[in-house]
């Protein structure tokens, strides 16, 4: 049966293909599956038409493909594979050989990926059609007629066993049925089938495709299904087309012996599949959520599901090692570990989760493409934003608001940043973190367009693709528009159109970023001003070196934030402030009412006394609709805390009342989290956080009062009167979570007493957990468990809790090997939880109980090869590979152990195809990665100039440059530069080469100390900041305090001063001149504080007792207790020589001597700097009448304007900043009450 495409008009094409000379025009597929060689053998064949008369040669992507035969228009082709083998061994001589840089070595290696990757595929044009052009083509400048076509037909055969492009999953039984799938992103297509596989829109067009299996299989592709045939030999061949324009990367094909079940609501164009034995669970998991969500989808976008037909297919057979999850048009694939029974609660969300990525990537993926790789992250942020958005349709606002919240906060933990969106291809949007970032930036675009804005501008670029894809035999424009491509530039254009706002800065910036923007802020209440005085500063200590207002990428925050002020009269204010620099001291008047009879004086007397009655601000928070994605730390009173943990309505400002609670030590905090708790009403989360902030929670008479309370309400909920823990009974919800939650909170108590306490509960709960009577599964519950029980018993370093802790590993290790758990996340977690034990035993003795080590070493090895189970789940292997590298630490057998599953070489066998699946080969790289990073005898073995590390080093280079997953290619170059820049690897230098670069880092070090030594010594004590003379000379963002908006103070410019730092000149917006006292160095001041002052690296510590003060600071006074106050918190402010485990005894005598000579010139320079009676701060030199006389003029001045102000009842506040300059990156800040200065 033959169905005929739909021709369309010819468009104009664009200058590139115009100079390649050819465009393809349609394409017929026609393969035949070899389950028992685990191969393809087909044909191709591309319809081009010409657009030069002189056109010699077409080019395509074959891959690992083999080519047996080529024709033009029926005429037997000359065809050339272009091999890179020889490049490939020029890398690998380089490699086994010399020694390079890895800057050079990583560019050679890219331009042979380059070529790799290319078109290697060339098929010459015979003489007997290159005669025929010459004459069906006019004039040199007249274009090509538009009837003349060449057809290509190229017959080949995939490789055996590819582990790209068509994959054959191997059978762990008899008993599993075999299937296969292809994949062909990130440039797999030309792996299974040669084509054109690149990203220009140019390079699209229709596809017919006959697959050809046996009689019992059954064959599914992208587009719709035409007809169905059997063939001479017995087989049926499946014919599906594509008839819309689409890449060879965007088909995919999955065969296998399916169970099929037809959507009870649209059986005609929605179908399921699975493999037998997963019925069940499909009839649970995908018709109810899938149609949930087309309903979502239509509401908010206007149009059904741009395909013809919607197929679900789910593969594998639980183990989570063989399928990703990834859209095709009309297709979805999902793994097998997506599949559920109703007895699940934790994998019903990933499940959710997963179809409704798939459904929106269909719909901004599929019909809406990006144009260009520079585009790709708008399209992924899209999806990702409508995933949520559909995700909140079923779990609510509250659910909707911490999702964004979490998944910031795994921006922010990410070590060194994310690559930015504006560099990321699409290998490296298949990341999470990548794909967070993009869908974090459509958020914040969202928040500032509008909700109605983003839906009409998503819902008409839908409605053009949809529409230009269904508008056949009609002409489609000239502009590439019309095909569904989305650039940046259009949406945001579009979206300002319909909002009228503009977020154009706002994506620059935020995509050309690397990280995420980091906050400190902190508050204090002024009673004489009647104003809340509040710090921003912005951490852009992120990646180490300061770079001229960036950090490694890390570009300084710059828009407004708001922030929020509640106050005792019910009522809250926004301030909106500009954030330009790295740091601000913000004036936020407070609007409640004061009595009229009290002054100012009368004020600030009863707020020393009575901290909390007398303060009209209840809590603050900085950005509470949560318009930006940032890292905010903000310190402000228990007390606060409090407050907005019994009146917030908002679930974010629940959440963070909660964390702010975490070390409480007061029994009004305790009762409050108690009360938080115990209430059913709250969002579970809100609980949850309750319960691990209480259980940290404290009092001075005992220490474990939150940690009882916490186990009074668990064992009055969850357990009998004996202790045994009750039947698990999860038909509500939250108890299930609070269960989970509430154990890892008691396994993260500090103390001696609180640990011991924790780890009877924990061994007590973990030995006595029942779920016989349960309708759900408890597999969660038991893996968390598992894992805080073994972390306790880390900590608690006891023989008698380790064994009993054992013992209890191994009876759930024999229940998951004779019921396995869901995707084996209890066996991973009892891998983690005995190597946590081992590396416990190992702190206990001195050998360690080598026994017991080798016994769980020989376990996890089990589980990593896969052979300790029939499914060798995923998540199982995952967890022993990070168990095992944590328990063998540095050792270098281990580390090749791990590589040989990346690249298939056995120690003392030839290199194989690599038996595992993709999916864990990256895992296996991210846990080597990860290993480095945090684990410094890691970073030492593999720097070490051994046959070892030189081994790991050059099999690394080799995954880096010969890899044809890009994926793979990327995270082992991030290991490499992680562990040697960009020089010549230390573990290939040679013993002389590398004793001379050890002396060479050593001398660099040394003259690293010595110039931090003599910036010391340049350095003042402290630094005044004269906020008046910084807004003289033209800072913005001032206003008039008195109607209720902002003062703005920007850093100024830092002066150096005495040794007694001189306070700052307030920033006048009063008349007033009233100062008020330092202050009492009490228990409320102490909770009032905004940072902790780091230590400060100065040689020079404040005046001497007895030292006459100079003249600027006679006015700085403070009492006995303040300077307590501020001794506790500088702390110790010697001089410590960093890096002194890097030298031997001699250089160390080197260093000392070059510290005293510097000690010497110290006492010279602070005489020379100190002893003199011009005031620092003075412009000019004045007489001593002049002086005189001034000085009475302004106390008389002062005198004048405390009457006046005594009668109004206004006060003017000085306020003092001092930046620490001790270390390169030192920039703390403490602000506090004191003097005008």
């Amino acid at each position: 049966m033959t169905v005929p495409f739909v021709r369309e008009e010819p468009r104009p094409p664009p200058p590139a293909v115009v100079e390649r000379g050819w465009q393809v025009e349609r394409a017929f597929v026609g393969i035949e599956i070899d389950f028992e060689r685990s191969q393809l053998h087909g044909a191709v064949e591309y319809i081009v038409r010409p657009l030069r008369r002189d056109l010699k040669e077409v080019r395509l992507h074959s891959g690992q493909c083999k080519v047996i035969t080529c024709q033009v228009n029926n005429f037997v082709s000359v065809s050339e594979v272009l091999s890179v083998k020889p490049k490939q061994k020029g890398v690998e001589e380089l490699i086994k050989h010399d020694k390079i840089r890895l800057e050079d070595f990583n560019m050679q290696a890219q331009q042979l990926n380059e070529e790799a990757h290319g078109p290697n595929l060339c098929i010459t044009i015979p003489f007997e059609i290159r005669s025929d052009l010459q004459k069906q083509f006019g004039g040199k400048n007249q274009p090509p007629p538009e009837e003349v076509e060449i057809t290509i037909r190229v017959e080949y055969s995939t490789q055996a066993h590819a582990s790209t492009g068509a994959i054959f999953p191997a059978q762990e039984n008899d008993e599993q049925m075999p299937y296969m799938y292809a994949d062909g992103r990130f440039g797999f297509a030309q792996d299974w089938l040669p084509c054109f596989d690149t990203m220009n829109s140019w390079d699209r067009c229709p596809y017919r495709i006959a697959i050809t299996v046996e009689k019992e299989v059954m064959a599914i592709c992208s587009g719709d299904l035409v007809d169905k045939q059997l063939t001479e030999e017995g087989k049926h061949m499946f014919f599906y087309d594509l008839v819309y324009p689409v890449q060879a990367s965007e088909i995919g094909v999955v065969a296998g012996m399916f169970k099929v079940l037809a959507d009870p609501r649209t059986p005609s164009t929605v179908t399921h599949f699975c493999l037998p034995g997963r019925a069940k669970e499909l009839v649970y998991t995908g018709p109810d959520i899938l149609d949930r969500a087309r309903k979502f989808f239509y509401s908010f976008l206007g149009k059904p599901l741009p395909v013809g037909s919607f197929k679900q297919v789910f593969l594998g057979y639980g183990q989570g090692t063989k399928t990703p999850q990834c859209t095709f048009g009309g297709l979805g694939i999902f793994a097998a570990d997506t599949l559920h029974s109703e007895r699940s609660i934790d994998q019903h969300y990933v499940a959710r989760r997963a179809i409704c990525s798939v459904v929106a990537s269909t719909y901004f993926g599929v019909c809406v493409r990006p144009r260009g790789p520079q585009n790709a992250w708008l399209v992924t942020g899209i999806s990702e934003y409508l995933t949520a958005l559909c995700l909140k349709d079923t779990l609510g606002n509250n659910w909707y608001k911490l999702h964004v919240v979490d998944i910031t906060k795994s921006m922010c933990e990410k070590l060194g940043g994310t690559i930015s969106l504006a560099e990321a291809s699409q290998s490296d949007l298949a990341n999470t973190s990548a794909r967070h970032r993009a869908h974090l930036l459509v958020y914040m675009v969202e928040k500032r367009g509008g909700m109605d804005a983003m839906q009409r501008v998503l819902r008409d670029i839908v409605a053009e693709a949809i529409t230009l894809q269904t508008r056949m035999g009609i002409p489609p424009p000239k502009s590439d528009e019309g095909y569904g491509l989305l650039d940046v530039a259009s949406f945001l254009k579009r979206l300002r159109a319909n909002s009228g706002t503009d977020v154009r800065p706002l994506v620059r910036d935020w995509a050309n970023s690397h990280a995420v923007p980091r906050f400190q802020c902190g508050y204090k209440y002024d009673p004489r001003k009647h104003q809340v005085e509040l710090v921003v500063k912005q951490d852009l200590s992120q990646g180490g070196v300061r770079r001229s207002g960036m950090v490694d990428g890390v570009h300084p925050f710059t828009g407004q934030l708001t922030i929020r002020i509640y106050e005792i009269e019910g009522v809250q204010h926004d301030h909106l402030v500009d954030i330009r620099d790295e740091m601000h001291v913000l004036e936020l008047p407070c609007h409640s009412r004061r009595s009229k009879h009290k002054s100012a004086a009368q004020a600030e007397k009863e707020f020393k006394e009575d901290p909390l009655g007398s303060c009209p601000v209840l809590w603050v928070r900085i950005d509470p609709d949560f318009e930006w994605a940032k890292s905010m730390d903000f310190r402000q009173p228990h007390y606060a805390w409090m407050q907005a943990l019994k009146m917030e309505r908002d679930v974010v400002g629940q959440y963070e009342a909660c964390q702010g609670l975490t070390n409480s030590a007061e029994d009004i905090f305790i009762n409050a989290l108690t009360d938080t708790l115990s209430n059913g009403k709250l969002y579970y989360r809100v609980r949850t956080m309750a319960a691990a902030a209480l259980a940290t929670s404290y009092v001075e008479d005992d220490q474990t009062a939150g940690l009882n309370k916490v186990l009074s309400f668990f064992r009055k909920r969850f357990m009998y009167e004996s202790g045994a823990m009750k039947q698990n009974n999860f038909a509500q919800i939250t108890d299930y979570f609070l269960q989970r939650d509430i154990v890892a909170g008691v396994a993260g108590v500090t103390g001696k007493e609180a640990m011991e306490i924790a780890g009877e509960f924990l061994l007590s709960v973990l030995n006595s957990s029942d779920n016989a009577g349960n309708v759900y599964d408890d597999d969660y519950f038991v893996a968390d468990m598992l894992t805080c029980t073994a972390r306790m018993c880390l900590l608690l370093e006891s023989n008698d809790t380790v064994d009993r802790c054992y013992q209890e590993i191994l009876r759930y290790l024999a229940v998951s090997e004779l019921v396995p758990a869901q995707n084996g996340i209890v066996l991973g977690a009892a891998t983690n939880a005995l190597a946590e034990l081992a590396v416990a035993k190992r702190k206990l003795s001195a050998d360690g109980n080598a026994s017991f080590r080798n016994e769980i070493v020989d376990t996890l090895l089990e589980v990593i090869s896969g052979v300790a189970s029939n499914t060798p789940f995923y998540e199982a292997r995952k967890g022993s590979l990070r168990a095992l590298m944590r328990l063998e630490s540095g050792s270098l057998g281990v580390l090749k152990m791990v590589l040989s599953l990346v690249d298939g070489l056995v120690e003392g066998s030839k290199p194989t195809n690599p038996a595992s699946s993709s999916r864990l080969r990256r895992a296996a790289l991210r846990e080597i990665l990860r290993a480095c990073q945090n684990d410094a005898q890691v970073r030492l073995a593999l720097r070490a100039n051994t046959k070892a590390a030189a081994e790991v080093c050059r099999r690394m280079m080799k995954i880096s440059a010969l890899s044809r997953d890009p994926r793979l290619r990327r995270l082992s170059s991030l290991i490499l530069t992680f562990l040697y820049g960009r020089g010549v690897p230390l573990a290939l230098l040679s013993p002389a080469e590398y004793i001379q670069e050890r002396e060479r880092v050593r001398a660099g070090v040394e003259r690293k100390v010595e110039h931090q030594l003599g910036e010391t010594l340049r350095k003042p004590v402290g630094v005044a900041i004269d906020f008046k003379e910084e807004l003289e000379d033209g800072a913005e963002g001032d206003s008039d305090s008195s109607q209720g908006q902002a003062t703005v103070k920007k850093t100024a410019k830092a002066t150096p001063v005495k040794e007694t730092p001189i306070k700052a000149a307030p920033v006048k917006t009063t008349k007033s001149s009233r100062r008020s006292p330092p202050p009492v160095a009490n228990k409320a001041n102490e909770e009032l504080e905004i940072f902790p002052i780091l230590e400060e690296a100065n040689p020079e510590k404040g005046m001497q007792k007895g030292e006459k003060r100079p003249r600027s600071a006679k006015r700085v006074r403070s009492t006995t207790q303040n300077k307590a106050k501020k001794q506790e918190m500088l702390g110790d402010t010697s001089v410590k020589v960093p890096f002194t485990e890097a030298f031997d005894s001699q250089e160390l005598e080197h260093l000392q001597e070059a510290w005293n000579k510097y000690k010497e010139s110290s006492a010279m320079a602070s005489a020379s700097l100190f002893d003199t009676d011009i005031p620092l701060d003075a412009g000019d030199v004045d007489s001593d009448d002049s002086v005189k006389k001034k000085k009475k003029k302004k106390k008389k001045k002062k005198k004048r304007k405390r009457e006046k102000d005594a009668d109004s009842g206004q006060g003017d506040a000085g306020i003092r900043v001092k930046i620490k300059l001790g270390g390169r990156n030192a920039s703390n800040v403490g602000v506090s009450d004191g003097d005008s200065g």
